[in-house]
């Protein structure tokens, strides 16, 4: 049996010892800020004959627990998202006005808890803000994600942007945008779900086969190796993501 969620060994293996549990963990949603497993999580965990982790972050977390864990990449099916096959020419015949700049952008969520968004989207406007006071009219923001960003950039006053509402994650318009973002903006938060996981945006930005900058954590330094795959920012520190974009 396998689960895709750490509750359901703990029932399984009252009700039939026999079973081979395994859970599949794509991240900890239950996780406190103080990284800390609920004693229900925990227990539940236990009692799987094996989790699979998606980051080696939560692996060696798990692992520390006494809990029998193994990391298993999420990676990405190039059959069926592939921004290089799929090119450019989509976004641009709808957005001509990204042309001939440098694009600088993101394509995800916005993850909202007690009315914060935990992704930190906000910190690729601050940067991208510091960018465009130096770059003038030969950068571009390409962002798509919620329309509650829109809030964002105009109490920032950002001048060049494009917003695009979202897609279905692998709708040929996405692929195309990743393909022309020149470079991609990765964000991440002290939120434990977040702060630990190799999230699916790192590996679709990595599909681009062009420039990263991401923040560090845990989760993002399981996957990229700074100054070879990515340039790795200061977590939280906007002039450092700034300074990095500026760098590329």
């Amino acid at each position: 049996i396998i689960n895709l969620n750490s509750i359901g060994p703990y029932g399984e293996k009252i009700l039939n010892k026999r079973k081979t549990i395994i859970v599949d963990l794509m991240d900890l949603p239950t996780c406190s800020h103080a990284f800390k497993l609920t004693e229900v999580d925990y227990h539940a965990l236990k009692k799987a004959d094996a989790v699979f982790a998606w980051s080696k972050a939560i692996e060696i977390y798990l692992r520390r627990l006494g809990i029998k864990t193994f990391y298993l990449p999420y990676g990405l099916d190039l059959e069926l998202f592939d921004p290089i096959k799929i090119g450019s020419k989509i976004f641009f015949e709808n957005y001509p006005q990204a042309e001939g700049k440098i694009v600088i952008g993101y394509s995800g969520g916005m993850w909202f808890r007690n009315g914060k968004d935990v992704l930190g989207v906000e910190k690729i406007l601050k940067a991208y803000k510091i960018i465009e006071e130096t770059y003038k009219d030969d950068v571009m923001l390409v962002i798509q994600t919620s329309d509650k960003v829109l809030e964002i950039a105009n109490k920032l006053k950002i001048k060049n942007y494009i917003y695009v509402k979202p897609t279905k994650w692998n709708d040929p318009l996405r692929q195309s945008l990743l393909h022309s973002i020149d470079i991609f903006v990765a964000l991440a938060t002290r939120y434990p779900p977040v702060y630990l996981a190799e999230r699916s945006t790192y590996f679709q930005a990595m599909s681009r086969g062009k420039p990263i900058v991401v923040e560090r954590t845990p989760g993002s330094a399981g996957l990229f190796r700074d100054g070879e795959t990515a340039l790795m920012a200061r977590l939280d520190d906007v002039n450092d993501l700034a300074a990095k974009i500026a760098l590329l």
